[in-house]
């Protein structure tokens, strides 16, 4: 029988720009916090920066429990497409250089732009 006493809880304080629901972080990490006693914090972070909604996830351990406090600060963002997909701004430049030069230059004005 579990014991409700000894059951880690987790603590969250989530970014209020944050362009999702909070359920959609809470699901990403499900696996790793069902019916735990302790949770592997690295993994946690891990998983939740990888959201592309994230930029940075701060795990902090409460003093004398297993509980856990995660601060999400959310990800200011260059570039939507569809409410699908995001480009965070640190790649954007980059990759919208890479876009205009292949998909709207025609293919003549490229290849001379190489030879210069």
């Amino acid at each position: 029988m579990e014991s409700p006493f000894l059951k880690a809880k987790i603590h969250w304080e989530i970014d209020s720009q944050l362009p999702i629901a909070p359920i959609v972080l809470k699901k990403s990490i499900h696996s790793l916090t069902d019916n735990k006693y302790q949770f592997d914090t690295d993994k946690i972070k891990q998983i939740l920066e990888f959201q592309p909604w994230v930029a940075k996830a701060h795990i902090t351990e409460q003093w004398l429990s297993n509980d856990i406090q995660i601060k999400i600060k959310s990800q200011q963002i260059a570039m939507r497409w569809e409410n699908n997909d995001c480009k965070k701004r640190k790649h954007f430049i980059a990759q919208a250089i890479y876009l205009i030069t292949v998909n709207y230059l025609p293919l003549k004005k490229l290849l001379n732009l190489k030879r210069h």
